[in-house]
């Protein structure tokens, strides 16, 4: 406990020390050494000091750099943590050092904390590897997996999921269907849209549940070509209870069936005659 406080007290120097100019380069490269050195250490609470600099107190490309060069050099246990504090810092420069650790390591706990900082420090060019992952990996993997595709920023990334869930067979089509809710992706409406009235009855259970988080009234028409694909009984039901949900939700104040019946009056009389009792 003692040498962990002098080493808390020698970052709080060296952080106190960047003044400005000159003296302030120095200095920070003086605490980025220091906590370099601090990663390395064998006390587990020494480590955990040195993390919590990597996670907000030593900014900087060049720092986020030297402390994902550290990554090979690592125990396991030590690895998994130094990839959490740089997802943490969501500095993307740390992603080829992550990614080359992904590769090479054989822990199943680096694994996973290595995919799972992809969601923070990876793009729309890592989404084919982490959707094979999700298929594919250890239970461990698939879960982190699972939340990088979730945790992901950008519309970007939503549109790639769904353009690769497309493509995607029935088991995988489902998994990004959900992702896309959880993302709240309403950028992806007209492909969830499209998976709603899919050949396939489980894409379109997937589709319709996103689509009942998802979709506004300006989305009825095609919620209600799902009602119309739907099979007759339990698929029905949920399909009418996604566009119950959609009126519910977004009625503020006003009758909830209003937008409901200006869509179906806008239908055929044949699509009519089906959508109404």
């Amino acid at each position: 406990m003692r040498r962990k406080a002098m080493c808390g007290a020698a970052v709080v120097w060296a952080a106190l020390a960047c003044g400005s100019g000159a003296t302030c380069l120095h200095a920070q490269d003086e605490l980025v050494d220091l906590v370099v050195g601090l990663l390395t250490d064998a006390d587990k609470d020494v480590r955990a000091l040195a993390l919590e600099q990597v996670r907000s107190d030593v900014p900087g490309e060049a720092a986020t750099r030297k402390f994902a060069e550290l990554l090979p050099t690592l125990p396991a246990d030590a690895q998994a943590g130094l990839l959490g504090a740089l997802a943490a810092r969501k500095d993307k420069v740390a992603a080829p050092a992550v990614k080359r650790l992904l590769e090479s390591t054989e822990s199943d706990v680096v694994k996973a904390a290595a995919i799972e900082a992809l969601g923070t420090l990876g793009g729309p060019g890592d989404l084919s590897a982490l959707i094979d992952l999700l298929l594919k990996a250890p239970a461990e993997q698939r879960t982190a997996a699972r939340r990088s595709l979730v945790i992901m920023q950008g519309v970007d990334a939503s549109t790639a999921i769904a353009e690769l869930m497309q493509a995607s067979p029935t088991p995988q089509r489902i998994a990004l269907i959900e992702i896309l809710a959880e993302r709240r992706a309403r950028n992806t409406i007209g492909a969830l849209q499209a998976a709603a009235v899919d050949k396939d009855s489980q894409v379109r259970g997937a589709a319709v549940a996103a689509l009942g988080q998802l979709a506004d009234t300006n989305d009825l028409p095609g919620l209600l070509d799902a009602v119309l694909a739907a099979e007759r009984g339990r698929e029905r039901d949920a399909a009418e209870k996604a566009v119950m949900l959609v009126c519910q939700r977004t009625a503020d104040g006003a009758d909830p069936s209003a937008p409901l019946l200006a869509a179906i009056n806008g239908r055929s009389e044949e699509d009519q005659r089906q959508l109404t009792p």
